[in-house]
């Protein structure tokens, strides 16, 4: 995992490929939670292979990349057809292929134009007005530094994540996976913040993905039926 999904840190991937490496093993680098929102180098994280989803940065769900070095071998998926150069076989959905490309080409225009900087201003920003509005009960999850630029992760001593969301003015929404996996109802956790491409957000109190948020609509109110006519 090349970044964290709750805290954001930023894991020494390198490093790790390097010791993997030693011991001539492949690397596979899941790079999720960081595309779209920092730069990645392939041959600089020493990867032999990288995902990334579609997801994470405005791309529609059921799509992801993996980048495969040259020379890396790889047992098929699925037999049968040639596509994905014989990796998997069956026919591949352009529509969403094409909606990722368009992501991509979003992030790396955003990247290019200053937006990690951007955000991170805007997440050091809410923390230290945290910080000033609550002296000595801010606590940063994780490091300080080697992070991503969209997630703050803090713990507010003294106040639980559940009754942080249950006093916010919004409906709180439900816990997510990993919470509910662990049998966590409602959630004991900490809450954490996202950002849009504009402004910051509380997003929840749960563990659950963080970074900007999937692009969703929400389908028109339905009319009722009108009655059948004798």
């Amino acid at each position: 995992m090349l970044a964290n999904n709750e805290t954001g840190t930023i894991q020494p991937v390198t490093q790790i490929a390097a010791a993997a490496h030693a011991h001539g093993a492949v690397v596979h680098v899941d790079a999720a939670q960081a595309a779209g929102k920092t730069g990645i180098d392939v041959t600089a994280l020493g990867a032999d292979l990288l995902t990334v989803v579609g997801h994470k940065m405005y791309a529609p769900k059921g799509i992801a990349a993996l980048y495969v070095r040259a020379g890396t071998a790889l047992e098929p998926v699925i037999y049968g057809g040639g596509q994905e150069r014989g990796l998997r076989a069956g026919t591949e959905n352009v529509a969403l292929i094409a909606a990722l490309g368009a992501a991509a080409e979003l992030a790396a225009r955003d990247l290019a134009a200053g937006a990690e900087a951007r955000l991170a201003g805007l997440r050091d920003g809410l923390h230290t007005r945290l910080a000033a509005a609550l002296p000595g009960r801010i606590q940063l999850n994780g490091p300080p530094e080697r992070r991503l630029p969209t997630t703050l992760n803090i713990s507010i001593t003294g106040l639980r994540g559940h009754d942080l969301l249950a006093a916010a003015p919004a409906s709180p929404p439900p816990p997510g996976p990993p919470a509910t996996a662990a049998g966590t109802n409602p959630p004991r956790c900490s809450p954490r913040w996202a950002w849009t491409r504009t402004a910051p957000w509380p997003r929840s109190a749960c563990p659950s993905a963080a970074g900007p948020p999937t692009l969703t609509s929400t389908p028109p109110p339905r009319s009722s039926p009108k009655p059948l006519s004798a």
